[in-house]
């Protein structure tokens, strides 16, 4: 009779020591994911809309020409029961093309300040003021 030995086969540290890390990453992963949500809730919870305001304010100002910046808008809050009013007013920075706009939400004393890039909002006395500041030759044209 034949004796028959058995072989136990077993892992290698190295495969071991990859499927734990492996194991650690996705461990990691889920952790955080649940964290970000428990944070999205209590942030929703708060009902504090102003950074979503901005956002929506700052993408407004991109599209609207400068003459109606001044005017007042109206913004409704996602809950559909606040709606909030707002202006603003346009100064030109001395650069070209760029713009500060000072945003007044109604009813309250906080402003925002936002720099917008706009190519079409300059006069034509800013640009002439900007050459004359910033060009050695007057011969050069803005347009």
């Amino acid at each position: 009779m034949v004796n028959k030995v058995k072989k136990h086969q077993a892992f290698t540290l190295m495969e071991v020591i990859v499927a734990l890390s492996l194991f650690a990453i996705s461990i990691m992963v889920l952790t955080q994911s649940f964290l970000n949500g428990l944070i999205c809730k209590t942030q929703l919870g708060k009902e504090d809309f102003r950074p979503l305001l901005y956002q929506i304010i700052r993408s407004e100002l991109k599209s609207m020409p400068r003459e109606k910046v001044a005017l007042d808008h109206i913004i409704y809050y996602p809950n559909n029961e606040t709606k909030v009013s707002w202006n603003g007013s346009v100064e030109f920075t001395g650069v070209w093309n760029l713009f500060k706009i000072n945003v007044q939400l109604k009813g309250e004393d906080e402003r925002m300040v936002f720099l917008i890039h706009q190519s079409d909002w300059m006069t034509k006395q800013e640009k002439e003021e900007f050459l004359s500041r910033n060009c050695k030759e007057k011969e050069i044209s803005y347009e």
